[in-house]
Parts: structure tokens; C-alpha cells; sequence
């Protein structure tokens, strides 16, 4: 990992900072840590474009999420407070389920992936209804939900794990969709959108 050297003052200057600051004002600066170390970059040839900038975590995500709540409670912002309340809920069941007092944050994130998926969907059944007051109520829950969401891999990459994930399944003696596209989704769980995969396995494999 290469650090461009104006980074390295700013990032002691704001560890001194952080060491030194009273409880109360952490949370924004410990931010202001994070998008500092957000922009070093790996360096090596075979990284993707699209994931060259690392994200540096400071909080786990279910933390995360009630610090917000906290915040939208005092801006009085209801359609974030309502939002994280169900982020909140959604949690609970979640570790009850999996027999955990705390969500991992890519248990976290599996979560919160599930809820948006229902409201991309939601969006497009109430814009084709003509209910866009429904679906901007909708999109604005969604706009909440994704701060804590990774970005995906655009299409140019997808598909090149697409082919991969092709190969594999090939040299196994087998390239049905279904064969590939649980390849795919093995090796590159949480990176990948699965509608534009799924779409991209068929164009694929239509090609052998």
C-alpha cells in the first residue's frame, strides 16, 4: 500500500486530535480520520478500478446505525429515524436467528442488502402503478439504507468474473447457469449485484 505524502501530517495531526478529545466530540472526528484513510490507495496492477479507494472503519456498522439514530432524533428527521428504527429491528430478529448478541458487519450488511433489495423493488412496482408519491417515500428509505451498503462492481468487472466463474464451472465439466452463477456468487459474495450477474451469466454463457 503506497501513502501520498500529504496524507501523513493530516493523519497524525488528526490522531493527536482524536487522542485528546473529550467523549462527546469523537464521533465526527473519528469520521474525519476515516475519510482521510479513505483515500489511500493500493497500488498494485492487478487491483480494480472500481475498488482501488479502501474504506478504513472505525465503528462496526450495528454501532453505527444507532449512533445515526441518535442524530436523526436530535435533527428531527423522521424519515431516517423511522428508517433505522427498521434497520434496528431487522437486526434483532437477525441475531436472534443467528444465536449472536452482535451482528458481524457482514451480517449487518447481508441485512440491510435484503431490505433495499425490497425497496428497489417496491420502486419499480410503484412507478409502474403510477404511485410516485409511494415510490419516492420508498427511494428515500433506500437513500438511508445505502450509507451503510459497499459499492458493487460495475458491469466491466462483473463480467469479467463472470467469465472466470465460467472457466471454473467448465473445468468441472459443467457450465449450466446455475453451476456458474453459484461460482460466481461463492467467490464474490456481497461484491456483485445478482440481477446484472444473473444477466450476465446468460449473455455469457449463450456465447460457449
Amino acid at each position: 500500500m503506497r501513502m501520498n505524502a500529504f496524507l501523513v501530517p493530516r493523519l497524525l495531526s488528526l490522531w493527536i486530535t482524536l487522542a485528546c478529545t473529550p467523549t462527546g466530540a469523537f464521533v465526527p472526528l473519528a469520521r474525519q480520520w476515516r475519510d482521510v484513510v479513505a483515500t489511500v490507495t493500493t497500488t498494485t496492477s492487478s487491483s480494480p478500478s472500481w475498488n482501488n479507494n479502501r474504506q478504513f472503519q472505525l465503528f462496526a456498522i450495528v454501532d453505527e446505525v444507532s449512533d445515526q439514530m441518535k442524530t436523526a432524533m436530535k435533527a428531527k428527521d423522521q424519515v431516517k429515524l423511522n428508517t433505522i428504527r427498521l434497520i434496528r429491528a431487522a437486526f434483532a430478529n437477525a441475531a436472534i436467528e443467528a444465536k449472536t448478541d452482535k451482528l458481524s458487519d457482514e451480517q449487518a450488511i447481508d441485512v440491510i442488502r435484503k431490505m433495499a433489495k425490497m425497496r428497489k423493488e417496491s420502486i419499480d412496482m410503484f412507478t409502474q402503478g403510477g404511485a410516485t408519491d409511494r415510490a419516492e417515500a420508498e427511494q428515500a428509505e433506500l437513500d438511508v439504507m445505502s450509507q451503510w451498503l459497499p459499492s458493487l462492481a460495475d458491469e466491466d468487472q462483473t463480467r469479467i468474473w463472470v467469465q472466470e466463474a465460467i472457466a471454473e464451472a467448465q473445468s468441472n465439466g459443467d457450465s449450466n447457469i446455475g453451476k456458474v452463477m453459484g461460482a460466481l456468487m461463492k467467490a464474490h459474495k456481497g461484491e456483485v449485484d445478482g440481477s446484472l450477474a444473473q444477466k450476465l451469466v446468460k449473455e455469457e454463457v449463450a456465447k460457449l
